[in-house]
């Protein structure tokens, strides 16, 4: 496998575990905005999961690690805590803030007493690693998302556009390290007349493709699901280097209630989730 195949398939393999089930859900934006609705949806308490286990294949089925999640009193998603394998060691945590029209304008990231330092030493201290900012238009459309580092200074800038429908059809990100407002490259989105999600393609800052992704929706949603992506990678010429199918399925108890994901590479299972009320 390589370098870059391995790249792609670690990258999925994290939105993945973001869950699979926002993906299919919000169909109509953005993966950010997929993030910020989710979180904002409502409901009774039933609808709303206490805690999410992440597996991999090894031995069976390892627990990996597992998701706790908080709410606000409006069930808004306060915080989201990561937890090393079946302990309740802390690796990481996620704050969300929103302004009163529940819009999500911060996401801010902590590395907690379990994050891995290397070498066998672990994190002993609590530590804000950076954040997120979210800005809407008037129709309440995502239009930027600005990410900080820890000491407060701009990394990179994400802006959006939207079709008629609200659906976003483009992501331009710029990143500030470096140079002010240097453009990295950008996403563009297509979709069928359901408002789902057919087409993406990402492209570097010279304009030439990076890769392409094809959507295929299966099943019914809220009894059993897949959600099946194609995505072609490119090199610098415009070849197709290589071709990896990924697939999402969701799996759902008699109350409709989301229990089970699973993503798949090239028809392997690489993790699931199971989920908790």
């Amino acid at each position: 496998m390589g370098l870059l195949r391995i790249f792609f398939v670690i990258s999925i393999i994290m939105l993945s575990m973001v869950s699979c089930a926002e993906k299919n859900d919000i169909t109509s934006n953005s993966t950010e905005e997929i993030q910020a609705e989710e979180i904002q949806a409502g409901g009774s308490d039933s609808t709303k999961p206490l805690r999410v286990n992440i597996y991999t294949p090894e031995g069976g089925g390892t627990l990996l690690r597992w998701k706790g999640y908080e709410y606000n009193t409006d069930g808004t998603v306060s915080k989201i805590i990561q937890h090393e394998g079946n302990s309740d060691l802390v690796m990481s945590w996620e704050e969300y803030g929103y302004d009163s029209g529940g819009n999500q304008i911060k996401l801010s990231f902590y590395n907690g007493p379990g994050s891995y330092l290397g070498e066998g030493e672990y994190k002993e201290e609590d530590a804000l690693t950076g954040w997120r900012e979210f800005q809407y238009d008037g129709d309440g459309y995502l239009v930027k998302r600005v990410n900080y580092i820890a000491g407060g200074s701009i990394d990179m800038y994400t802006e959006y556009l939207h079709d008629a429908n609200g659906n976003t059809v483009k992501e331009t990100e710029y990143s500030v390290y470096e140079e002010e407002g240097l453009l990295i490259g950008w996403y563009t989105y297509e979709y069928n007349e359901g408002g789902l999600k057919t087409q993406s393609s990402y492209y570097r800052a010279d304009g030439s493709i990076l890769y392409n992704t094809g959507y295929g929706y299966f099943g019914q949603k809220n009894v059993d699901d897949s959600y099946e992506e194609v995505t072609k990678q490119y090199n610098g010429d415009g070849e197709i280097e290589d071709t990896i199918v990924y697939t999402y399925s969701n799996y759902y108890g008699d109350n409709g209630q989301l229990i089970k994901e699973t993503f798949a590479s090239d028809g392997e299972v690489v993790n699931w989730q199971e989920y908790v009320y």
